[in-house]
């Protein structure tokens, strides 16, 4: 189901960057983004999956472009922010797995917050459910249930990323937002 604009247009005048953003929270995000009112480009090694985002973002009359890249090549990384630049103006708005620039880069403006999520429920984490099962770790539907009341949604973590890249969070640094429903918290 295609997004629709969302009235806040939290992000509007944004260009947003999104690595791993081709499915699960990265896909999530992408269309969260895109919503609020951002250029997004998606970041990923999964092409046919982020040109389908790109596409479906697209068609709901969202602004949003793909660039294939393997985040741990600089040359593939640049010319995606690259690609990101000349499609939309300079990213202002950085979504991805890396952290440890908040204090280094705070006085340049740039802001670097982890979201630190439970158990997902996407392709991901449901391989790390049966990985973790496999060494005998208990991550029975009951387990989860105990810990974190249920499995969290993409749309949860990616809602709590929009949160950090809004202006709302303007003075929000440097930090570790759980999206566990209390699972860190026992």
């Amino acid at each position: 189901m295609p997004p629709t604009p969302h009235a806040s247009q939290r992000l509007a005048g944004h260009s947003a960057l999104i690595s791993g953003g081709a499915s699960g929270c990265g896909a999530a995000a992408a269309r969260l983004f895109a919503a609020e009112g951002a250029r997004v480009t998606i970041v990923d090694r999964q092409a046919e999956l982020g040109a389908a985002l790109a596409a479906e973002l697209q068609a709901a009359g969202l602004q949003a472009s793909f660039a294939q890249a393997d985040v741990s090549q600089r040359d593939q990384v640049e010319a995606a922010v690259a690609h990101a630049s000349t499609t939309f103006g300079a990213p202002t708005v950085l979504f991805n797995h890396a952290g440890a620039i908040a204090v280094e880069f705070r006085d340049r403006n740039i802001r670097c917050n982890a979201v630190c999520p439970g158990f997902i429920e996407t392709p991901h984490g449901l391989r790390e459910v049966e990985a973790l099962t496999r060494y005998g770790v208990d991550v029975s539907e009951a387990a989860i249930r105990a810990a974190q009341g249920r499995m969290c949604r993409p749309e949860e973590v990616a809602s709590a990323a929009l949160f950090l890249a809004s202006d709302d969070a303007s003075f929000v640094n440097g930090t570790h937002l759980f999206v566990d429903n209390g699972f860190t918290a026992v």
